[in-house]
């Protein structure tokens, strides 16, 4: 059984969210999704939808390269356990939020290219975890996929004090190395869950085999961490330079009424401009120009879609975050949307029922 699924915790009524998350008071009561055991799936072509498509999560995505978006979800519950396949075609800037008392387990199935939780590396055999009701930043490359797993803290803690004897110690943020062939062996189980949830035989719909496969789930999990290793790779040089990118997005997101600089912004970080030119050529492959424009080409997408928005033109919109020459400014947003703002507004509408869907 599949269907369309909208991202419950995504917040639709306070601009704050807009650009910024905002504080989850509460997740998902356990019983209240009503979705247990089924297979949802979302495609889309909009990079603002992905970020909404996941279920009681706070998201926001920035786009960095140009070209037709696309991404996929694939989701099923298991009650309370959250479970998912994520497959992004671009390379993004992530702000993630996931629902107070839980725990993110985030496993890449992409080999090829590694993404990073914060200043971190998850290489291809590192899981990311992260706690519930905190932001976190995701660098995520392009054709990137990631297997998710996001469950209450107090259940997991229970699980490995009976299992192990110990209660679990997990700091806010950890990437722990579990291995190559634990690695396979926990994403191939995943997989074949997400399968079973979607080819209509019903055998998740029974509560019997949900509370098994809970068992199973959880205990593959510790297994896989079973251990594991802290990645170390917390050097000082490479934590400043992510640190700096952070910090350029927040200095031109909360000045989104006034231009920013390239002077300006050494100025505010403190380095010189070809110590910041080198530092986004390391970290991000684009020079420091074209990721502040990529930043007010994805905010003003946002303020285009969002239903709450107060600009009801494009033209309002691109002004706002300093935009000043109209068609030059299309052919960016176009460049790096695949699409005209335009056509961005005009889905405004359309943006909006999937959000009151989502209340």
């Amino acid at each position: 059984m599949t269907g369309t699924l909208p991202g419950l915790g995504w917040s639709v009524t306070e601009p704050a969210g807009m650009h910024h998350l905002v504080s989850l008071a509460q997740g998902p009561q356990r019983d209240s999704l009503g979705r247990d055991g089924q297979l949802y799936i979302e495609e889309s072509s909009d990079v603002c939808q992905q970020a909404r498509s996941i279920t009681a999560w706070q998201q926001l995505y920035d786009q960095l390269k140009p070209g037709q978006f696309q991404g996929s979800l694939a989701e099923t519950w298991l009650d309370g356990i959250q479970c998912f396949e994520e497959h992004t075609s671009h390379a993004l800037r992530q702000s993630c939020m996931v629902w107070p008392g839980s725990v993110w387990v985030g496993i890449p199935a992409s080999s090829e290219h590694f993404a990073r939780i914060g200043t971190t590396t998850i290489e291809a055999d590192t899981v990311a975890i992260r706690g519930g009701g905190l932001e976190f930043e995701l660098g995520t490359p392009d054709n990137f996929q990631i297997m998710g797993l996001v469950l209450a803290r107090s259940e997991l803690e229970s699980y490995t004090s009976i299992l192990q004897g110990e209660s679990l110690h997990l700091d806010n943020t950890m990437v722990l190395h579990v291995g190559a062939e634990r690695m396979r062996k926990f994403t191939h189980f995943m997989r074949a869950m997400l399968q079973v949830a979607g080819n209509g035989s019903g055998q998740l719909l029974e509560q019997v085999c949900r509370k098994q496969l809970r068992h199973e789930l959880l205990e593959g999990f510790i297994d896989l961490i079973d251990d594991a290793r802290p990645n170390r790779q917390n050097i000082r040089r490479v934590e400043s330079a992510w640190q700096a990118v952070a910090k350029t997005r927040e200095f031109v997101l909360d000045r989104s009424g006034e231009p920013t600089s390239i002077v300006e912004l050494c100025e505010y970080l403190g380095m010189s401009r070809r110590t910041l030119q080198n530092i986004f050529h390391q970290t991000l492959d684009i020079c420091p120009l074209a990721y502040l424009k990529a930043i007010r080409l994805n905010a003003v997408r946002r303020e285009l879609l969002a239903p709450y928005s107060q600009y009801d033109s494009v033209q309002q919109a691109a002004a706002a975050l300093g935009f000043w020459h109209m068609s030059q400014f299309s052919q960016d947003f176009k460049k790096l949307f695949g699409e005209l703002p335009s056509a961005s507004l005009a889905r405004r509408s359309i943006v909006s029922a999937i959000s009151n869907r989502s209340l």
